[in-house]
């Protein structure tokens, strides 16, 4: 009990942080309840910058932004993950726990959180990421990823009941591959073409917020930017249907234009997220004219003929798509061996990598095969794990490491991908992960 005229042991805690030095501190300094994140004390210049006004104690940081919590600070890190806009400003917040103690038992949690202007770091970071040269080329759709819930994947002919119907932060394979590369400090170029519409503008943003050069991500007024839909079932199971390209308008002369200008690009990656043709026509021109390595996504699968493909150093499916261009049934049980072999030889790549879900990936790179076991972990959204498996191995590739270790070390990623909700949110601790968080994450295997 707390006598009458006495403070409680929270109020002597912030009593004793606005006498010591951190009324003089030179960054805007909050103490908050770890509970509510409500604000205990605060030195002049938080209030200055937040512009919070009236009591200066009582308001809380989440009213500044809404998912702001003390849950970082509890994990034992250091840093809140994500930036906090404020007046046109962002800050990068850093912190550390107070803990006081009542007959040995940890009685009251407090939070002080240190708030760091970092705008002009941000925009001279987004300008140089933007001129420094591009290690990988992205070509293929950006769109709007319209997700719904369902018991289980539909059959044919069925009608289902579906629920938790919402756009999602999540593009096309292009902005999607583009993000996962330049969340992973790998310095990444998109080509593609989009409708001169509010879903054009938010893949342009949020490809740029990630560091991508996307200077040849063409508006076009004739255009709509596409749209598709995500299926999830309650074992986190999806199935993706694709809705109409803007980048059917994308042109030969405007695909060549952004690859010379790139040229210096180590690696090209295209998909059939767009027509499978003008594709098949980038690569063609980034192996033959530009000397790159070449990586295709042959999904959602065409249903014309691929033709002579030897001009991709490697074609990339999973095992379903894989069966479907073998002539398989649906659960075949052919040895991955003999299904990669004749990918290769009915269409001449030089390799083919094929993502197995929870049986990892099977790699034909020439005439040297291996298989890469998955790194098992409870999955909760894999919606987006194969692009960035794809943007994880060209990593490595950028890297010169072998290819044995660049898709091994992809194939962990995306384990811990699918951990987490989302793909291109930057909500924290879902989405495509920064490189720090895969680092660490591993390092606890």
């Amino acid at each position: 009990a707390v006598r009458a005229g006495s403070r409680s042991r929270t109020d002597r805690k912030a009593e004793t942080a606005k006498n010591n030095t951190f009324q003089s501190f030179p960054l805007p300094l909050a103490v908050f309840r770890m509970t509510d994140t409500t604000i205990i004390w605060g030195n002049q210049m938080f209030f200055d910058v937040t512009g919070l006004t009236g009591a200066k104690t009582g308001q809380k940081i989440s009213a500044l932004a809404p998912e702001f919590s003390g849950k970082w600070l509890l994990e034992g890190k250091n840093q809140y993950p994500n930036r906090i806009e404020i007046n046109d400003r962002k800050y990068q917040v850093s912190g550390n726990l107070i803990r006081s103690e009542k007959d040995g038992q940890v009685s009251n949690m407090m939070g002080i959180s240190y708030w760091l202007d970092v705008t002009d770091y941000d925009n001279i970071r987004l300008e140089y990421e933007k001129t420094r040269p591009v290690d990988v080329i992205v070509m293929n759709s950006h769109g709007v990823g319209q997700v719904c819930r369902v018991h289980r994947l539909p059959r044919r002919s069925e009608t289902m009941e579906a629920w938790d119907w919402h756009v999602e932060e999540d593009g096309g394979k292009g902005a999607t591959v583009s993000v996962a590369l330049g969340r992973l400090g790998v310095s990444a170029g998109y080509i593609g073409k989009v409708g001169d519409d509010p879903w054009g503008k938010m893949g342009d943003d949020w490809m740029s917020e990630a560091g991508v050069f996307t200077k040849y991500m063409y508006y076009d007024t004739s255009v709509a930017t596409g749209t598709g839909l995500i299926m999830i079932d309650d074992d986190g199971l999806n199935t993706i249907v694709d809705g109409d390209s803007a980048c059917r308008a994308l042109t030969w002369d405007e695909t060549h234009a952004a690859i010379e200008a790139m040229k210096e690009a180590k690696v090209f990656i295209t998909g059939f997220g767009m027509p499978f043709q003008k594709a098949l026509d980038g690569a063609k021109i980034a192996k033959d004219e530009f000397g790159m390595l070449t990586m295709c996504n042959a999904s959602p699968l065409p249903d014309q003929p691929m033709g002579d493909l030897s001009y991709l150093d490697f074609l990339v499916v999973n095992d379903a798509e894989a069966g479907v261009l073998c002539g398989l049934p649906e659960d075949y049980d052919t040895p991955y061996e003999q299904v990669l072999r004749q990918i290769q030889a009915d269409y001449r790549c030089g390799g083919v990598i094929m993502t197995c879900g929870s049986k990892g990936s099977a790699v034909l790179d020439g005439d040297d095969y291996f298989e890469v076991a998955a790194t098992p972990v409870k999955a909760v959204y894999t919606i987006g794990a194969g692009d960035g498996f794809l943007a994880a191995t060209a990593k490595g590739i950028v890297e010169c490491k072998p290819l044995r270790d660049a898709v091994a070390w992809a194939s962990r990623y995306a384990a811990y991908k699918v951990t987490r909700e989302g793909t291109m949110t930057n909500r924290p601790g879902e989405g495509y992960p920064p490189l720090s968080d895969v680092e660490e994450w591993m390092a606890s295997l």
